[in-house]
């Protein structure tokens, strides 16, 4: 059984994947990709999507491909779970 106090947020797993939005709210948002962006000519275009439900985080980069699917029961990847911020009684968000 997981608790929500064992739940990471949607900030949490955008700050690991190095991911800034503005919001982390339910829906769709647009920024600039942690893998390419710095890279490129126009590096402040906002290539990549990054939508928020109630399952975790998807990440898709629409110029160099970049996908990946995060889950608010997965632990971060530099198994640094203390830095990750708990929020109790939330669902993740």
């Amino acid at each position: 059984m997981i608790f929500t106090k064992d739940l990471l947020t949607a900030q949490d797993l955008c700050d690991d994947a190095g991911v800034k939005l503005d919001a982390y709210t339910l829906g769709k948002h647009d920024t600039t990709c942690p893998e390419c962006s710095h890279e490129r000519k126009k590096k402040h275009v906002k290539c990549m999507t990054v939508h928020i439900d109630e399952r975790g985080v998807r990440f898709t980069c629409h110029h160099c491909g970049w996908f990946k699917p995060r889950f608010y029961d997965e632990r971060l990847k530099h198994g640094t779970e203390h830095k990750a911020r708990r929020v109790a009684g939330r669902a993740g968000i």
